[in-house]
C-alpha cells in the first residue's frame, strides 16, 4: 500500500486526511495482514489515554487480529464483538455506527454465521435508531451487502460497488467512496474480461492515478486491490 512518495497509506485520495492520525498505522498494519504487529500496536495503543470513538475502534481491531492469529474462536470474536455493539450504540454518531454494524456483517458471513449476518443487515435492524438512512450509512449498508455477496462470488457483488460509488460522488465522504471502488475494482479484476470497466478504470474513475505499469507519480493497481473482506 504504497503511495506516489514512497510511503504506506491508508487511502491514496487527494482529500484523505487520515494519514498523520494516531490509529492510522493499527489500521494499514491491519490492512495489509501484518496482524502480529497490529496486535502489538492496538494494546500500546490501548494503554494510551483515549476518547471512547477510538478505543473503539483498537478494541475491534483487537478482535480482528486475534481471530485472523487464530488465538479466539469465531464465537468468542463474535461474542465480544456484541459487546462492543452496546457501546458503539451509546455515542452520538450514525455513521460510526453504520460503519461498524457493516463491519460486524461481513465478518459473520465471511465465516458462515448467515444468520446473524441476515439480522444484522436487515433493514430494520441496521437503520434501527440512531442510525439514521442517510447517503452515507446507505453506503455502509450496501458495503456490508456487497461484502457478504463478495464471499460467494465476487461478481455478484459489482451492483452493490458501483452503486455506493454512484452514491457518493460529491457527498464529502471521498474515503469512503474510495474504498467502495477499491472492493469494486478487486470484483472487477477477479471477473477479468467478463465485465467493463477495468480495474483501472474503476480507480482512474475516481480519480487516483493507477496504472498497470505505473510511472513516476503514479499508483500500481496491485496494492490497491489489498482490501480486507472483514
Amino acid at each position: 500500500m504504497t503511495g506516489e512518495d514512497g510511503s504506506v497509506r491508508l487511502h491514496y485520495n487527494a482529500e484523505c486526511g487520515h494519514q498523520d492520525l494516531p490509529l492510522t498505522p493499527l489500521r494499514i498494519l491491519y490492512a495489509t495482514g501484518q496482524y502480529e504487529e497490529a496486535l502489538d500496536e492496538a494494546i500500546r495503543l490501548d494503554k494510551l489515554p483515549l476518547e471512547v470513538p477510538e478505543r473503539l475502534v483498537i478494541n475491534v481491531h483487537e478482535v480482528m487480529v486475534r481471530r485472523a492469529l487464530d488465538r479466539v474462536s469465531y464465537a468468542e470474536a463474535a461474542e465480544r464483538l456484541e459487546m462492543l455493539a452496546e457501546h458503539v450504540a451509546k455515542l452520538d454518531d450514525p455513521n460510526f455506527i453504520a460503519g461498524f454494524n457493516a463491519r460486524r456483517i461481513r465478518f459473520a458471513a465471511h465465516f458462515g454465521d448467515h444468520a446473524l449476518a441476515a439480522e444484522l443487515v436487515s433493514q430494520p435492524t441496521f437503520f434501527a435508531p440512531p442510525v439514521d438512512r442517510t447517503v452515507h450509512t446507505e453506503a455502509h449498508w450496501r458495503l456490508a451487502l456487497g461484502g457478504r455477496e463478495q464471499i460467494k462470488d465476487p461478481m455478484a457483488a459489482i451492483p452493490y460497488y458501483q452503486t455506493v460509488v454512484h452514491n457518493l460522488d460529491g457527498a464529502g465522504r471521498p474515503c469512503l467512496r474510495e474504498m467502495a471502488a477499491r472492493r469494486l475494482a478487486f470484483c472487477v479484476d477477479h471477473a477479468g474480461n467478463k465485465s467493463r470497466p477495468t480495474a483501472v478504470t474503476v480507480l482512474r474513475n475516481i480519480q487516483l492515478p493507477v496504472r498497470l505499469s505505473p510511472a513516476a507519480g503514479e499508483l500500481a493497481l496491485a496494492p490497491l486491490l489489498q482490501v480486507p473482506l472483514w
